[in-house]
């Protein structure tokens, strides 16, 4: 009842009762009251108003009212048979829109990864689908499943670097996600075969792409200014590209650089490039990060080196705003498979299940090294693709990302899942998981936790009590888990319950007890 009494109630206190002739300005500030707690007093006082305005607001709600009887109507033919009819399925009613910055958006969902859960069977039905041959593929192709490297030497160029615009031509189709698998695949496939540092592109392609956060008004004010600097744009213009939103950067930069003549071509730019940039600068990998004296002069250098064709310059700020549009759990999950191509021969199962099988390899390497990207390129590039299941790269000081358990909807799902044989279970212990980084017998402690990070608190108090207990063992790693010492309960003492005690069996009862 209360939540249909809310949505009849809610459509008479919108914002379509604003006159029609206020400014953007006003309607912005008005759409936002968190930001401005102050009436708008823009725009005709409420006795001025036309009767045009009253009638294009009355047929605003009026139309609403009709959008939400229908999806309230679409709602209800969804609801099972069985719910009551004087229900209102929850989520049904008008809900406020979050006010959610536009830049964090359109960020990449990192989380991604970690939430989607898939069985084997389902991997392998997804490696197999994004792989199937296809006859009118050409091997050329960036994003064609028969795609050859070296029948694609033509993509890379004269250069013995990634250039970047072969990055920009697999982030400009993303029209499905098989189809931006491949093509990123492929990418690193060619990187592998033609690039004269293979490591260094390598990590310059998974530092585009994989783990940052950037510093988002900072890198946009700084975007804005090495944009107006490279393409001398005018005043009006400046200002109107610092009004726009971080999402409308990369518009206004392809514009800029469209009506910019070019005398003669200069050197194409890199990955190796723009990575150089992110790497010098600590706000395009940091959030938190403060702006350095060379965040300008870098910007101006890769926007100069950019050009307009194949929008380039449009990817190159949105990768350098961290918003290409690839998740984590893609770029590794291309990495795999790249790896699993280049080296077909390698492997004795089924392609689809060796790329299965080094998709949970690469996984399990960029948590044992901390998802840092340079060892864990290091660590790829000097294994075999067969060798990557069995090697384990964990090493003390650097802590090992926390797994995330799979969750199940009931308790059958489960014992099946587990199988028939035996199975190790651990008791559920209230305290905080850490690990425990052990070197030199004990006399150098490092502690991390998955909240924490470094605890360094927790390291000075396990210290002393590892020191001496290790029973020989020099360096190591333990997963522990802090507690607290258990309530001891206090009764009271006996001089207390001998003065309570009443009663002829009290008596020999305590004496029992005090021989016992």
């Amino acid at each position: 009842l209360k939540l249909w009494l809310h949505w009849e109630v809610k459509p008479a206190t919108t914002n379509t009762s604003m006159p029609a002739t206020a400014s953007k300005r006003s309607e912005a500030a008005f759409l936002t009251p968190s930001r401005s707690r102050s009436d708008v007093q823009s725009g005709p006082s409420p006795e001025s108003k036309t009767k045009r305005a009253r009638t294009a607001s009355s047929k605003t709600q009026q139309q609403q009212r009709q959008q939400q009887q229908l999806q309230l109507q679409i709602v209800k033919q969804k609801q099972p048979a069985d719910a009551p009819a004087d229900v209102v399925p929850a989520g049904s009613g008008e809900q406020e829109e979050p006010q959610v910055d536009e830049a964090e958006a359109e960020v990449p969902n990192e989380c991604e990864l970690e939430d989607a859960v898939w069985s084997l069977e389902e991997q392998v039905e997804s490696a197999r689908a994004a792989w199937s041959s296809d006859v009118t593929a050409s091997m050329a192709d960036i994003d064609s499943p028969s795609f050859d490297p070296i029948a694609a030497a033509a993509l890379w160029g004269k250069g013995s670097r990634l250039p970047f615009h072969l990055l920009a031509l697999v982030l400009e189709d993303r029209s499905s996600e098989p189809r931006t698998l491949r093509a990123l695949a492929n990418l690193i496939r060619l990187l592998l075969h033609h690039s004269s540092d293979r490591q260094g592109d390598l990590l310059g392609l998974l530092c585009l792409l994989n783990g940052r956060q950037v510093a988002q008004r900072l890198v946009h004010r700084h975007l804005v200014e090495a944009i107006s600097a490279s393409f001398g744009l005018r005043d009006i213009d400046t200002q109107t590209a610092k009004a726009l939103p971080p999402a409308e950067i990369a518009n206004a930069a392809l514009v800029a650089r469209q009506r910019q003549r070019t005398l003669f071509q200069q050197r194409r730019l890199t990955v190796a490039d723009v990575a150089a940039v992110i790497h010098e600068n600590a706000a395009l990998r940091d959030s938190s990060a403060k702006a350095t004296c060379s965040l300008a002069e870098g910007l101006q250098k890769l926007l100069v080196k950019s050009v307009a064709t194949d929008r380039e310059i449009w990817h190159l700020v949105r990768v350098l705003q961290n918003m290409a549009g690839l998740s984590t759990a893609s770029v590794l999950r291309a990495l795999a498979h790249a790896l699993v191509l280049a080296d077909p021969q390698s492997s004795t199962m089924d392609l689809a299940e060796a790329m299965t099988h080094a998709e949970d390899s690469v996984l399990r390497s960029r948590g044992e090294v901390g998802a840092h990207n340079g060892r864990l390129v290091e660590a790829l590039l000097a294994c075999k693709q067969q060798a990557l299941s069995g090697t384990s790269f964990v090493r003390c000081g650097t802590q090992v990302l926390p797994m995330k358990s799979e969750l199940t909807t009931n308790l059958s799902e489960a014992l099946e899942r587990l199988g028939t044989g035996p199975v190790l279970a651990e008791w559920l212990l209230e305290g905080e998981r850490a690990q425990v980084h052990v070197r030199r017998a004990g006399t150098d402690v490092q502690v991390f936790s998955a909240d924490h990070g470094e605890w360094c608190e927790r390291a000075d108090e396990l210290g002393p009590i590892l020191l001496g207990r290790l029973d020989g063992v020099a360096d190591c790693v333990l997963e522990v888990m802090l507690m607290k010492p258990p309530k001891v309960n206090k009764g009271p003492p006996p001089a207390a319950t001998a003065a309570v005690s009443t009663g002829p069996g009290n008596a020999e009862q305590q004496q029992q007890q005090q021989q016992q």
